[in-house]
């Protein structure tokens, strides 16, 4: 597993640390902690020297600390657009997961779900893990996953295995079934009505959505995870905030669409709106996948 942990050094980057050595496996990972200074900064050139200094102070600090926390941890520093550095180290080192900070804006970067963040989430072509808050309480990290049944779904349970310690995190899996749709019909007068509201079609939505929480459930557990699940109806980002807030969930786990040949600028309704208003999120997508 490779992660890349981008920091300024401020709250909401050191929050993203914290949640990343609270929940993330020490074996098999390597981290590479970068840390972005703007080489063409118009102020005078020794205060570029001097910040990119700092750059390179932040980001040796948060390796250091990741290696006291037990990582394979190196720092690098990279000179130039934050965005553009950061998608070009995911490329550069075949990044496998991506982990920043949103909520503030500093000059070594602007780690704001809106600016820098928000371009990683869109650009990146692997998983990003997206941080808001951190309570950073004395406990097992509380993960929410959600699974449609979709690859992009899968894609992000099995980066969750890849990336989590089974020992620091307890998982809850939520499938959600939509509100059946009554069907359309005509009338014989040709005007559109609708038939009534059939809870068997109801019925089996649910029955579908606990199929894939059960898929989901059998990778994790083989991966050693504890985990419970459910099921709920309604519509799957209201659905999946809800519990996360009523359950003090840590972390929402969450699909999203493959980027193809062309960089994309849009994200899916649902993990863009979890990554908005969730404490953390972890948007999981395959490598390389060539289509939406």
């Amino acid at each position: 597993m490779r992660v890349l942990f981008a920091t300024d050094g401020q709250p909401p980057a050191r929050r993203a640390q914290k949640l990343l050595e609270s929940m993330g496996r020490r074996d098999g990972t390597e981290v590479k902690v970068i840390t972005v200074a703007f080489d063409d900064d118009p102020r005078p050139e020794d205060w570029n020297r001097s910040g990119i200094k700092e750059a390179e102070q932040v980001s040796e600090l948060a390796a250091a600390e990741l290696r006291s926390a037990g990582f394979d941890a190196v720092a690098i520093r990279q000179g130039g657009s934050p965005a553009d550095e950061i998608l070009r180290a995911i490329d550069d080192y075949d990044i496998d997961l991506t982990v920043l900070g949103s909520g503030h804006r500093s000059w070594l970067g602007n780690l704001i779900l809106g600016s820098v963040s928000t371009h990683v989430l869109h650009s990146s072509p692997s998983g990003v893990l997206i941080v808001n808050e951190w309570l950073q309480e004395a406990r097992k990290v509380r993960v929410l996953v959600g699974v449609d049944g979709s690859d992009h779904a899968m894609h992000a349970t099995e980066l969750l295995a890849s990336f989590a310690d089974p020992e620091r995190c307890d998982v809850t899996i939520i499938g959600v079934a939509p509100y059946a749709q009554p069907a359309l019909v005509v009338h014989a007068a040709l005007a559109p009505a609708y038939e009534p509201w059939d809870a068997g079609h109801q019925e089996d939505l649910i029955k579908r959505a606990g199929m894939r929480v059960a898929r989901a459930r059998r990778v994790l557990d083989d991966a050693g995870f504890k985990t419970s699940a459910l099921t709920n109806v309604g519509s799957p980002s209201s659905v999946l905030l809800k519990e996360a807030d009523s359950h003090r969930m840590d972390l929402v786990v969450v699909g999203s669409r493959g980027l193809g040949p062309v960089r994309r600028t849009t994200l899916g309704s649902v993990s863009n709106n979890v990554a908005r208003h969730a404490p953390a999120t972890l948007v999981g997508r395959e490598k390389g996948l060539n289509s939406e």
